[in-house]
């Protein structure tokens, strides 16, 4: 086959950076998230770059494979096409690579092949709109138990880009702009490109207005004409309570500033809930194993436990066997959007004391008889 007929959409395997397979279910997912997001954390790795790079590559797999919609796009698209609809396409294979570089290096790459051949030499261009939004950023929070049960206002320090307030984001002096000289006002250009299937015309954005057709009549010396500068600073992030590892708050419009008054894009922030060592955490639902005494177990009594906030009594019937689990409803964690809370498991273990007076030697002695 030529190689011409090999076409490749690169993508990252994202189920292999989690370490599941493909059938993964929704929980394997966020639990292989949660261990490795433990694993690698920066405040572990401690400025460790292949820990950090690690890291992003972790949150960026858990961000498609932990959304439906974003998990049925990649599974659909994100891999390899093989025998592409009736044309017969094979995979693309590493070692074709170099072969192609060397032979076709100098002409346009996979893109512009695949948009010239099933696209009719004309490519989907974007609108000004989106071309002059500002990206979408993400950041990291950790967050203690407590903080995540109750809510919490928490301060972080992020880099971003933001309005230039000298020109009020339209890279202008006075705001004032004039038709751009590249494109005449029309915010697109043609131009034509040389494939390995020939040469052809494509119109697309202006890359010196970004398809708006205007530009700055006299640049603004403060941002010299991109309308935003870089700033660091501080915000408050509102943890909503109930919040659990992996899961992320959108803060819109602060993200990246847009290019000369383009909308700003969205700001992410994935949580890290520390854990608690006094209990395990499943959903809104909390796990906890007390120690129960051999003669409470018997003939039944009442024992102090450990809540989220407070002590509790609970009650043992007699008779009770180590392993039963007692349920406390309501006791749990804030339910995240809903209303209502999770409930407290309780695991019983029973203590066989392994020294004991004479005494009580003697009297279980009596009651082994008795027995």
């Amino acid at each position: 086959m030529p190689l011409w007929g090999q076409l490749l959409i690169m993508s990252k395997d994202y189920y292999q950076i989690l370490g599941i397979s493909k059938g993964a279910s929704t929980d394997e997912i966020k639990q292989a998230y949660r261990k490795l997001a433990l694993k690698y954390h920066p405040d572990k790795t401690k400025g460790d770059a292949e820990g950090e790079k690690r890291f992003k590559e972790i949150n960026e797999a858990y961000q498609v494979l932990g959304n439906d919609a974003k998990k049925k796009q990649y599974d659909q698209f994100g891999q390899t096409f093989d025998n592409y609809s009736q044309g017969g396409f094979s995979g693309f294979r590493p070692e074709d690579l170099s072969r192609f570089t060397q032979d076709f290096g100098d002409m346009a790459g996979f893109d512009d092949i695949f948009n010239a051949f099933f696209g009719g030499g004309r490519q989907r261009r974007k609108s000004p709109e989106h071309a002059n939004q500002g990206s979408d950023i993400e950041g990291h929070l950790q967050v203690s138990f407590a903080e995540a049960a109750h809510g919490a206002k928490k301060k972080m320090g992020i880099n971003r880009s933001r309005v230039c307030e000298a020109c009020g984001g339209s890279g202008a002096v006075d705001g004032k702009s004039v038709s751009c000289d590249k494109c005449n006002g029309q915010g697109e250009v043609r131009v034509s490109r040389r494939t390995i299937l020939g040469t052809f015309a494509q119109v697309q954005l202006c890359d010196a207005c970004r398809g708006t057709g205007k530009k700055p009549a006299k640049a603004c010396r403060t941002c010299h004409g991109e309308g935003k500068l870089n700033k660091s600073e501080t915000i408050e992030i509102d943890i909503p309570a109930g919040i659990d590892s992996g899961q992320t708050i959108k803060l819109s419009g602060m993200g990246e500033a847009g290019w000369r008054g383009g909308r700003a894009g969205d700001l992410y922030i994935v949580i890290t809930v520390l854990p608690d060592p006094r209990f395990e955490r499943r959903g809104a639902d909390l796990y906890r194993t007390e120690d129960l005494s051999y003669p409470v177990a018997v003939l039944g009594g009442e024992i102090k436990i450990d809540a989220l906030d407070e002590k509790l009594s609970l009650k043992i019937p007699a008779g009770t066997n180590g392993g039963e689990v007692f349920r406390l409803r309501g006791k749990g964690l804030p339910n995240l959007n809903q209303s209502g809370y999770g409930d407290l498991f309780i695991k019983v273990k029973i203590v066989i004391p392994k020294r004991l007076t004479l005494k009580q030697k003697r009297l279980l002695e009596d009651l082994r008889d008795e027995l």
